[in-house]
Parts: structure tokens; sequence; C-alpha cells
């Protein structure tokens, strides 16, 4: 809870000042888009470690991000013109920036939970394309 009040202040003052400088605003919001989600996973890494962590994670990726952006700006934009579709649309453009988020930090440190009698995830095995195998 302290740290995460910590980091609201410290990133309201950033949005103040980026108020006043816009090309940096707009590259701060960017490098920091992922501070909240990562402190959200990891609250022992404390607000500073999140911080740095963002920005190296949002340059390392950072022409895939831009990208995934643009896409969520476009999908916000067409929803204005649907009705009510813009409440399909902000709930949509979350769930995918925690989607993206998992698969940029670790896919593995998401669960995925399969039933036992689930059918296998692997391919199945032709026997006339590997009889090598048939024979073990």
């Amino acid at each position: 809870m302290r740290h995460s009040l910590w980091l609201g202040i410290v990133m309201t003052v950033l949005s103040g000042v980026s108020h006043m400088l816009p090309i940096f605003g707009i590259w701060l919001a960017f490098a920091t888009s992922l501070v909240v989600p990562m402190h959200r996973d990891n609250p022992s890494i404390g607000m500073c470690k999140a911080l740095k962590f963002s920005i190296q994670l949002t340059h390392k990726y950072f022409c895939s991000l831009i990208g995934y952006y643009l896409l969520v700006a476009l999908l916000l934009f067409a929803s204005f013109f649907v009705p009510f579709a813009l409440l399909a649309a902000i709930p949509v453009a979350k769930l995918s920036h925690i989607f993206m988020y998992h698969h940029l930090v670790s896919i593995n440190a998401v669960n995925i939970f399969v039933p036992r009698n689930a059918p296998s995830l692997l391919p199945a095995v032709n026997p006339a394309i590997h009889p090598a195998q048939d024979a073990m």
C-alpha cells in the first residue's frame, strides 16, 4: 500500500512536469507505460526500480510498442463512431495492455491451467511420415 502511494505521487508529479514540456511528456508517457503493471506484479522491487525497468523495457521493444499503441489508438478512435462500442473498447484495450506486459516480461510468468482430461497440446505424429518412432 505504501509503495503504491509513493508511485502514484511520483507519477502525478512527472505527469505535471510533462504538461509543461510536450515532447518530454510524450516520451515520458511512453517510457513509463509499464510502471504500474510492473509494480503490481512485483511490489517488492520498489518505485525507482519499476521506473528504471519500465524505461529499459520500452527502449528494448520500442518499435513493437509503437505499433501496439497505434493499434490500440485506432481501436479506441474507431469505437467513437459506433454507439456503445467505447464501453467494450476500453476494457479490451486495458486487457490487451496487461497481456502485452506479461508477454514482454516473461510469458512463463503467466499460469495456464489445463484440465487433466484435456487433449494433448502437442501435434500428433503421423506414422507414415515418421516410421522410426513407430518401431520404438
